[in-house]
């Protein structure tokens, strides 16, 4: 029999190894749609099956934690998403790109399944449109797929990181809402993206303010920008002390605030710190070989990622294995 699961660290949490639901996020896709393009390109070389519906809509996680809807919303917004995914035939596995999306939809899904009144109340709302919320879909990240093949991964890899350090940034939304179910590592200290970076041949380096927040904090970045900032400078600061090659991140949100205000922050900090971002999906995709414009998308980046890939290309790997 075809082996669908694989454990994982923690004993009771296992990733599907097929069968997955493309689960979208705003942000990501409008800002770095090369993150879209090169979860595609990760499923296509392992020959997964999954469905990217154009009628799941944002998981509004943003606005809930923004204050901007309440909670009743969301959680509605939710049910109708998770009636799409269960009527799939097959691919039932949502895979978010997006921390927040992740831990929102989670939140959710646990809100509907424990307080039936609210499961009735919301599928009267989703009933108008011939929808229907039952609890049958599960909700994974797409780092723990990634890390859960990352062995097939290494053998279709046409580079490697050899001699490339990458200081990565795990998100908030993934790490400290559902702590329990964190793939490896803990809440604390978690390492699902060193993994992935170690698997390619690469160091994950430590750094002292490794697990601080990115700065964005959903409200704070758009009532209170100066706050949101200075813990960006403590952040790169702390990083840039490593020397990395690489910042690695698995969240749009830290994307945006680590990879765009580098530059607009140079005034402030007195300092230059140009640490090239990418996100799991992208730098998965890379070592695979896809072309870093047309499906990676580096051109959307604000501090250049040529130089890094360049050094990757360099490290080619001399045969790559053809997995079935």
């Amino acid at each position: 029999m075809k082996q669908t699961r694989v454990p994982i660290l923690h004993g009771d949490k296992e990733i599907p190894l097929d069968n997955y639901y493309f689960f979208r996020s705003c942000i990501m896709s409008t800002l770095f749609p090369g993150v879209d393009c090169s979860l595609r390109f990760i499923f296509e070389k392992l020959g997964c099956s999954y469905t990217e519906d154009p009628k799941q809509t944002c998981c509004s996680g943003f606005n809930y934690h923004a204050d901007i809807i309440p909670w009743e919303t969301n959680v509605t917004i939710q049910a109708r998403n998770f009636s799409l995914i269960e009527n799939e035939e097959k691919n039932k596995n949502a895979i978010c790109v997006c921390p927040t999306s992740y831990g929102n939809i989670k939140e959710c899904q646990e809100h509907l399944d424990h307080y039936p009144e609210e499961k009735e109340k919301a599928n009267k709302i989703i009933a108008k449109f011939g929808k229907e919320y039952k609890g049958e879909a599960k909700i994974y990240h797409a780092t723990e797929v990634i890390y859960a093949h990352r062995e097939k991964l290494k053998k279709l890899a046409t580079y490697s990181l050899d001699g490339l350090k990458v200081a990565t940034h795990h998100g908030c939304h993934y790490t400290k809402i559902f702590y329990s179910d964190v793939a490896t590592g803990d809440w604390e200290y978690p390492i699902v993206l060193d993994k992935i970076v170690e698997n390619f041949g690469g160091e994950g380096l430590d750094y002292n303010e490794k697990t601080l927040c990115c700065g964005m904090g959903f409200r704070h970045t758009l009532i209170n920008r100066d706050y949101t900032r200075t813990v960006m400078l403590r952040k790169l600061k702390s990083m840039k002390a490593t020397k990395p090659d690489l910042l690695l991140v698995q969240c749009p949100g830290c994307s945006l605030n680590l990879d765009y205000y580098q530059k607009p922050l140079t005034k402030l900090a007195g300092e230059e710190f140009n640490i090239p971002v990418l996100n799991y999906a992208q730098l998965t995709a890379l070592v695979l070989g896809a072309d870093p414009v047309k499906v990676v998308g580096i051109k959307t980046h604000n501090v250049d990622v040529m130089p890094f890939i360049e050094k990757v290309q360099k490290n080619k790997v001399k045969e790559v294995a053809q997995v079935g």
